[in-house]
């Protein structure tokens, strides 16, 4: 009879273990899944990004560049945040919202700082920390202010189940 009961108990131990592994297999796999099918959508938008923008018009401590960010395969919500950088870091590929101050005006505004989490195309974090976001849609004219001595770059992210997530940027100088 204890013969049995062992052959019964492992038997139950095995289905259990068997269970908890395809779930956790199932979980990862879904998670897996959808941070691809997000990553996708960013770049498929990314890749119908355009951005156009006029020259550099000085205006006292100032210069200001009106931007136009429209795609072609999104056509929604977006948002944006700008830094003003050193010019000197023109053409790295290492630029961040780390590296720069947040004195660039959007459409004559500054927006109260918010904390988030940012992330480019391929879902690896861009920056987290408090930035100040602008909502926007395609489309739409921006009118980007930066002071003089620096130039900007303006990141232009949508929203996704992540989070917001980079789709592309245009740096602006004088």
């Amino acid at each position: 009879m204890e013969n049995v009961l062992s052959v019964f108990m492992l038997l139950i131990a095995t289905i259990v273990i068997a269970l908890v592994v395809f779930a956790i297999t199932a979980v990862f796999s879904g998670f897996i899944a959808n941070s691809s099918a997000i990553s996708s959508y960013a770049s498929d938008v990314a890749q119908g990004l355009y951005i156009s923008k006029t020259v550099a018009v000085s205006t006292g401590n100032y210069y200001s560049i009106v931007i136009v960010p429209t795609d072609f395969n999104y056509n929604g919500t977006i948002y944006l945040t700008a830094v003003a950088v050193n010019p000197s870091l023109y053409g790295s590929n290492q630029i961040s919202p780390y590296q720069g101050n947040f004195t660039v005006e959007i459409n004559g505004t500054i927006p109260t700082s918010t904390p988030v989490t940012l992330y480019t195309t391929s879902l690896h974090e861009l920056y987290a920390g408090n930035v100040p976001i602008w909502k926007s849609v395609t489309g739409a004219t921006q009118l980007v202010s930066i002071p003089n001595g620096y130039d900007a770059i303006v990141w232009i992210f949508i929203p996704t189940q992540k989070g917001l997530v980079e789709v592309g940027y245009v740096w602006l100088k004088d």
